[in-house]
């Protein structure tokens, strides 16, 4: 006997070394376009996930630094000078207070009327400060609130481009309206 298999002797009519080797060569490019196909799909969900998350995750993140680091009162102290903020804490709460600079700001009304817990002017001033500063970062929450819900909106699309079963569906289904069309013109 011979130390080749039958199947592999040089002559012989059955599978060579070389078939086999192409064969494999063949397996490793496919299976690798497959790992780049998959590799650029992930790509595309983690950048949109990025590009619709991170605006929220700065705007409370500089928010919270604002408040932490006190800019926001040494800001508040630089426009309406020294305030108590044990009052414009306790006024910033206050119903009547909110929804009035809510309805100036909307031009729902040209004035209304608030009580304020404090008379001195720097507090008022204080209490108005905040509850801008509160309605402007609500405004900018439901903006990034919104870009996040988009991620929703966009991971069925992206699902759906890169799932070859769907995009021949599609095809099929598209085929079908049209030949629908075209037989009862």
């Amino acid at each position: 006997s011979s130390k080749y298999p039958s199947t592999v002797k040089p002559g012989n009519q059955g599978i060579s070394i070389k078939k086999i080797q192409k064969s494999v060569l063949y397996d490793n490019i496919n299976r690798l376009g497959r790992y780049i196909k998959a590799s650029k799909y992930v790509l595309v969900i983690l950048l949109l996930f990025t590009i619709c998350w991170l605006p929220w995750v700065l705007v409370y993140s500089i928010d919270l630094i604002y408040h932490q680091a006190d800019i926001h009162q040494e800001s508040m102290i630089e426009t309406c000078g020294q305030v108590d903020y044990a009052m414009v804490k306790k006024g910033k709460y206050q119903p009547d207070i909110y929804l009035c600079v809510r309805n100036l700001l909307g031009e729902l009304t040209t004035s209304c009327k608030a009580e304020f817990p404090s008379n001195n002017v720097e507090d008022r001033c204080g209490i108005l400060y905040e509850v801008l500063h509160e309605r402007m970062f609500e405004n900018i929450q439901l903006l990034v609130i919104c870009l996040g819900a988009l991620n929703s909106l966009f991971n069925p699309i992206v699902y759906a481009i890169w799932c070859d079963v769907f995009r021949r569906t599609v095809k099929q289904v598209t085929k079908k309206i049209k030949l629908e069309i075209l037989n009862n013109i």
